[in-house]
């Protein structure tokens, strides 16, 4: 649902070939969504019915732009049967995402920003039934995601933010815990977890450091895998029955949670396997 650079530099550049003035609006209402997005889902501020009713009339008009050109689109990419719809569903949730927000009423328990995430998590798992019946019905479907997208059981992890000394129980469900029972029943959840290095600077909040460059407790699960001596590791936590070399799977463990903030969980409760990179460093990413 966020605004893809990548998406918005490829479909204003297709549109861009048959009307350069729809091109630039189309940027500019992409640039004008991600900051509301970030005002209302994050910061709280007010959304009003006029606002979600302009950006729906705008989204609708590059749909219709979009049908109106199939054609072409098919001509130019062949081998991408289904690019109309994916291009389709993308706009589509832009305005989707404002509608359930603006009607959805935020609790006492539960913060602005939580309460944003819990409807995109909903929508994700919307968004993945979707390409899975309409767009590759047949076919196995790798998720990729934050570990707190796509782990099951999510609101009996305890976590702390930066600056707290306490933990607190998560409150929202997981994009995996909004799938019907029958897709769980076929998936593998794979956590990704790092012990040293560095991270890009826009998700670190006071260093880029992993973990701050600091220590780690011997019951943490980054000082468990460290003990492996291999750069990449992965373990599988699902088929395995507790044994003296694996208790640290069945007992309640902390592990860091993009880096730096810290989390608590018996880990197979949450995935069916660990993937452990010991040392990382910040993408560079294609322009």
């Amino acid at each position: 649902m966020r605004a893809s650079g990548y998406f918005i530099q490829f479909l204003s550049n297709w549109i861009k070939i048959y009307n350069n003035d729809l091109a630039q609006q189309y940027k500019k209402l992409e640039f004008n969504w991600r900051e509301t997005y970030d005002n209302t889902m994050e910061e709280g501020m007010s959304l009003s019915k006029e606002t979600i009713s302009n950006y729906k009339k705008s989204y609708q008009e590059l749909i219709a732009f979009i049908h109106d050109h199939s054609e072409e689109l098919r001509r130019e990419y062949p081998n991408e049967k289904n690019l109309e719809k994916v291009i389709v569903k993308t706009l589509e949730n832009r305005f989707v995402m404002l509608e359930k927000y603006y009607k959805v009423k935020k609790t006492e328990e539960t913060t602005t920003e939580e309460t944003g995430s819990i409807i995109r998590d909903k929508m994700m798992g919307e968004n993945l039934l979707w390409l899975s019946t309409q767009v590759y019905p047949d076919k196995k479907i790798i998720v990729w995601g934050h570990n707190n997208h796509v782990r099951d059981r999510q609101v009996e992890i305890v976590r702390k933010d930066k600056g707290e000394n306490t933990f607190h129980k998560w409150k929202i469900q997981s994009m995996y815990e909004n799938l019907p029972s029958d897709y769980k029943k076929k998936s593998y959840i794979i956590g990704f977890y790092m012990h040293d290095g560095t991270i890009k600077e826009r998700e670190a909040p006071i260093s880029n450091q992993v973990n701050f460059g600091k220590k780690y407790s011997a019951n943490s699960l980054e000082f468990v895998l460290n003990e492996i001596p291999y750069d990449y590791s992965f373990i599988d936590l699902k088929y395995q029955k507790k044994e003296k070399h694996n208790e640290w799977m069945f007992k309640p463990i902390t592990a860091l949670s993009h880096g730096y903030f810290e989390e608590r969980m018996i880990i197979r409760n949450h995935y069916d396997g660990i993937f452990f990179i010991k040392h990382v460093s910040p993408p560079h990413y294609y322009k």
